[in-house]
């Protein structure tokens, strides 16, 4: 994968990335994905060997995904990947549906035409992908989207705020796509209503589709995790 934000979840480093960063990269890609299974171990010996590198950089990563939110560090065991649960779902979106939808009216005060092109191709990406049925591809171009809504926000504190919720927001995200079609072709057709919103010049149209969108997708993920959890309510959130 290429080292973009919207596909392995790393920040923008002015400076080469360290071993620990690195190893971030590619564990929250792996999270985020449910290639590691929520209630997991990540164990600091499988992951020196796996990539070749001492504990040091190991234990920088595990204490950088506990402060996303990401992991819970166990002491002598690495750590677990935090679990799904409705509560974090619900905490998550309750902080999402305002917060994304200030951006986006930020985005439609002042979109210009190269912003405009962008969040235009990601949704032409996304209907691509849902028309061959790839789930993950639907995913990323989604992420994308949202990348470029809080690169353009223009407000520096409201992009911290949604980097800080959006890691963890990522894995329900991608969770829900994974499970359903229904909330891929739902998400096209409300980001294209946002999108005319934007380009429109509309901030308070695109705040509130963006917020209904939000909602949406809340919901629809709300009610397929509440299914999953009630299949296996012993568990630790694994297959």
């Amino acid at each position: 994968m290429a080292l973009l934000k919207s596909d392995v979840l790393a920040t923008e480093f002015a400076q080469p990335p360290s071993l620990g960063q690195e190893i971030v990269q590619r564990l929250e890609a792996e999270i985020i994905l449910l290639r590691r299974e929520p209630g997991s171990r990540i164990g600091e010996e499988e992951v020196s060997a796996r990539y070749g590198v001492s504990r040091s950089p190991v234990r920088e990563a595990l204490r950088a995904l506990e402060s996303d939110g990401l992991v819970a560090r166990s002491p002598r065991r690495g750590g677990i990947v935090t679990p799904l649960s409705l509560e974090n779902l619900d905490a998550i979106c309750a902080c999402r549906v305002p917060l994304e939808g200030l951006a986006a009216g930020n985005v439609a005060a002042a979109a210009d035409p190269a912003t405009l092109a962008a969040l235009h191709e990601t949704i032409e990406r996304m209907e691509a992908a849902h028309q061959r049925h790839d789930a993950e591809a639907a995913f990323w171009a989604n992420a994308a989207l949202t990348d470029v809504l809080h690169d353009k926000c223009g407000n520096p504190v409201l992009r911290r705020l949604l980097d800080s919720v959006n890691k963890q927001a990522l894995r329900y995200r991608y969770y829900a796509y994974r499970e359903t079609t229904d909330i891929i072709a739902a998400s096209i057709t409300d980001n294209r209503d946002m999108l005319a919103a934007i380009r429109r010049a509309d901030p308070e149209a695109a705040r509130t589709v963006t917020e209904e969108l939000v909602r949406k997708s809340w919901q629809l993920t709300r009610e397929h995790l509440a299914a999953r959890l009630a299949r296996r309510p012993q568990t630790a959130e694994r297959d």
